[in-house]
């Protein structure tokens, strides 16, 4: 819901360069009375990312801000990259902890800064354009009658809690596939040795 509502807020400040104040964007996006919370605190998160300022009670989007379209093309554990497209600028380093649910393949925009701490353009993902893939595979976990899921394909280390299914029971460290949006585990593939799973992943 939170995404959504952080791509619903860009696209709509976009195309209104001049500004909207807190009570245009909701009746705009049609947010309900329970929703307002959410959407202050969605922009009060953009703001301090610097995708959105806000001047004289108005909210947008700044001109010549730093943000550039491109696909994750490398993923390891730690940090991934962002080509940006049409080779507009070198590739973009994206921490971990900046490369929010986007995998490896993903067209995603980017807020960036030229000169990051290695002298080199870094920024994080503050919108996924494109899935790549609907369904993701990774290492499944359980603690404490929890399900988790490690995705291959992402920068970042953090566990995702699975919705679980109950005529699926894999064992913890098997290899699993898992639906992207609604984060329920569709298949299980097996231990990483079994015959015929190396054949079906590449890691």
């Amino acid at each position: 819901m939170k995404k959504v509502m952080e791509n619903e807020i860009i696209s709509l400040l976009r195309k209104r360069r001049e500004g909207l104040s807190f009570q245009r964007i909701a009746k705009e996006l049609h947010v309900l009375p329970r929703e307002k919370q959410l959407l202050k605190r969605t922009l009060r998160r953009l703001e301090n990312l610097g995708v959105v300022l806000k001047r004289k009670r108005q909210y947008f989007v700044p001109a010549k801000s730093n943000i550039v379209r491109g696909r994750l093309i490398s993923s390891h554990r730690g940090y991934g990259f962002v080509s940006p497209e049409g080779g507009s600028s070198e590739d973009i380093f994206i921490p971990a902890r900046h490369s929010g649910s986007a995998l490896k393949g993903d067209v995603v925009e980017v807020l960036y800064r030229d000169n990051g701490k290695k002298g080199k353009p870094e920024g994080r993902v503050i919108r996924i354009v494109k899935k790549e893939k609907k369904r993701m595979l990774g290492l499944y976990k359980e603690r404490w009658g929890q399900a988790f899921f490690l995705p291959f394909d992402s920068p970042s280390p953090e566990e995702i809690p699975l919705t679980s299914e109950k005529h699926l029971s894999p064992l913890s460290g098997m290899i699993v596939e898992v639906d992207r949006d609604s984060k329920r585990l569709t298949e299980v593939l097996g231990m990483p040795d079994d015959p015929g799973v190396d054949t079906r992943v590449v890691i």
